[in-house]
């Protein structure tokens, strides 16, 4: 048998039926929770300006491809700026489930939006 992880590094041992979980018994300072707090919060922050990023760019039929993404890439830049400026990103989540056309006028994202549209229609024209 392996040597007994817990007397090695400061581990709390429960056993769950026949799994063994190892929990971290060490205690992390009051700068550290609130560091670890900050990244949690951070994390799902961000997580939810980019799925309203995603859903606006599915919304708009805005797929460029891989082809096409280099050429619009200013326009993404810009609307992922201005999306991750946003002081309520899960509001256009709520306007996309609306069904209404186009983008809204309450994002500070609109004329990003507007402009990565007609660069994709520039696209369209220019290979047809």
């Amino acid at each position: 048998m392996g040597a007994d992880i817990s007397k090695t590094f400061p581990l709390r041992v429960i056993r769950v039926r026949n799994a063994v979980v190892y929990h971290c018994k060490q205690h992390m300072t009051p700068r550290e929770e609130n560091v670890s707090i900050d990244l949690d919060c951070l994390q799902r922050d961000s997580a939810l300006r980019l799925s309203a990023f995603e859903g606006m760019l599915k919304h708009l039929n805005l797929d460029p491809g891989a082809h096409d993404a280099p050429m619009v890439l200013p326009e993404l830049i810009n609307a992922w700026k201005s999306c991750g400026k946003c002081p309520t990103p899960g509001r256009c989540a709520g306007w996309c489930a609306a069904g209404y056309d186009g983008t809204p006028d309450f994002c500070g994202a609109t004329q990003a939006f507007r402009n990565l549209m007609l660069a994709g229609e520039a696209i369209r024209i220019r290979a047809a």
